[in-house]
């Protein structure tokens, strides 16, 4: 092959990139999260759509160099490839900005309905009276008189 680096570079992250989806899909990677700050969308779960779209570039790759694309049935399978080559890149893109509800994990689903809900640590200290209640933007952040105590309490 003439591109064997190009190749082994695509075929190596591909691999990364479709572990790591599944991984984020079923909630074991959750590293990835902390790129939500950079990225509005599921950078993690993008991860997967991209590395199936690598996956199928690479595999196409080799169908091409092999040039074992004459038959009827390996004329199929080079047309798959390239088919979920061309749908999932364009998905594996957005999603780094926006995935439709229905292609998110029930994890995710139901960690944003107890952030709504206000179940969450998290959303617990945002609230008045909250450990974290007055800063990062919440009103009364600019209250200089206004202390906390380690239980949420104002200290007068």
């Amino acid at each position: 092959m003439d591109d064997l680096g190009f190749f082994l570079f695509l075929s190596s992250m591909s691999a990364i990139l479709v572990v790591s989806g599944v991984m984020a899909y079923r909630g074991k990677y959750v590293m990835w999260l902390a790129l939500k700050s950079f990225f509005p969308g599921w950078v993690g779960l993008a991860s997967l759509y991209l590395g199936i779209a690598f996956m199928g570039l690479s595999i196409f790759m080799v169908l091409e160099e092999l040039d074992i694309l004459h038959g009827p049935i390996m004329t199929l399978i080079g047309l798959a490839m390239a088919g979920a080559t061309f749908v999932c890149l364009p998905i594996g893109i957005i999603g780094f900005f926006w995935l439709p509800r229905f292609m998110l994990p029930k994890w995710i689903k139901e960690t944003e309905e107890r952030i709504a809900r206000g179940e969450d640590k998290l959303s617990q200290a945002l609230r008045p009276g909250g450990s974290l209640y007055g800063r990062w933007g919440q009103p009364g952040s600019n209250a200089p008189h206004r202390r906390v105590d380690g239980d949420g309490k104002q200290i007068e």
